[in-house]
């Protein structure tokens, strides 16, 4: 999608803001650095996790330093501060669009109780470099499993932080929920994963690329 300006009734054609995304949120936000990036004071009304989060990222990446907030439509909600964000979080926003992949999004699935919040936590526990590869359409997709398995058993916390694989971790989720010691197997979760981690590593690559 291309978009045009109309000045003085001349039309001009601006590249720097087309995009192929169909959803609004990309769009917004592009448009929202845009003017960052010219020094302008922007501030962004939504209260989207999706927004916040590309915010947040595209921000950095494209180094702005001028004032981005993002304040509810909801009266009394309170305003973020992006530039203080982003200062505040600069050695996990590298990474963070592959957290929100991999946890849930409007176009990825969510990962069953793992919300941002610890998500965020055990990103900021790991090396975020870690997680790269998920954003690398040529990567190969076993290794791609192995570091979001990483990243995914971090999430669920200390009690897990020894399994080796999301099998082991989803045995021990399972036994303690049902309380079913003698269980000492569970079907191979490794297959299962592939699926959702290629949709994960396609909204990331295409988040990175618009």
């Amino acid at each position: 999608m291309c978009l045009w300006r109309l000045i003085w009734g001349v039309r001009l054609e601006r590249r720097d803001l087309s995009s192929s995304h169909e959803e609004a949120d990309p769009i917004l936000v592009q448009h929202a650095i845009s003017r960052c990036m010219q020094g302008e004071k922007v501030r962004v009304v939504s209260d989207d996790t999706d927004v916040f989060l590309f915010l947040l990222h595209f921000y950095v990446s494209h180094k702005c330093t001028s004032d981005l907030y993002m304040c509810s439509p909801v009266a009394d909600r309170s305003i973020v501060d992006l530039r203080a964000t982003a200062q505040k979080h600069k050695d996990t926003t590298k990474a963070i669009l592959v957290m929100h992949a991999l946890t849930g999004a409007d176009t990825v699935a969510a990962t069953y109780n793992v919300g941002k919040k610890s998500a965020l936590k055990a990103l900021q526990a790991i090396d975020p470099e870690s997680l790269s590869i998920i954003g690398v359409p040529q990567a190969d997709l076993n290794e791609v499993c192995s570091s979001a398995s990483a990243f995914l058993i971090a999430c669920f916390g200390k009690t897990y932080a020894d399994c080796k694989s999301m099998s082991e971790c989803r045995l021990k989720m399972w036994k303690k929920k049902q309380e079913l010691a003698h269980v000492s197997s569970c079907l191979d979760y490794h297959l299962q994963l592939k699926q959702p981690m290629k949709i994960s590593r396609e909204r990331t690559t295409k988040w990175h690329t618009g």
